[in-house]
């Protein structure tokens, strides 16, 4: 933003790549608040299961979490590829058969449990995207 005063005249600028800048930062940080999202989806007991499922600490019933060992919980990467591109993606090597669902070599069917649509379910994008944008250029013009 400029602000330009020659003589009696003020003039006061904004450009649209104020603007760009802007919502690129916004765009960033509602990333980093999805991650937040993402992890809270895995961490939930949102997910049907089949069947009792016996552990250590006792049975695990339905709904129940995705967190099993926390490997999954941990894998999540988020990358910036572009100031207009974001990836996330989970380099747990189990990650593709919790999300999509799989079907065993014993034939144990498991439930795709898609942990990304149930944060997007619960979360806004566009809103967190929008309240962001808003106090960024509030900063940022007067």
């Amino acid at each position: 933003m400029s602000r330009v005063f020659t003589g009696p005249l003020y003039r006061l600028e904004i450009n649209t790549r104020e603007i760009e800048d802007a919502l690129v930062e916004a765009f960033a940080v509602t990333n980093e608040m999805a991650k937040a999202q993402f992890d809270r989806a895995i961490e939930s007991n949102w997910y049907p299961w089949p069947r009792v499922t016996k552990r250590r600490r006792g049975e695990a019933g339905s709904p129940r979490n995705i967190v099993d060992m926390g490997q999954l919980l941990g894998s999540h990467v988020g990358n910036k590829v572009s100031p207009t591109v974001y990836a996330h993606f989970w380099t747990a090597e189990y990650a593709l058969y919790v999300h999509e669902g799989a079907r065993l070599s014993n034939g144990t069917v498991l439930p795709a449990r898609r942990w990304t649509e149930e944060a997007f379910k619960r979360w806004s994008f566009a809103e967190a995207f929008a309240l962001s944008a808003e106090t960024i250029l509030e900063r940022r013009l007067p």
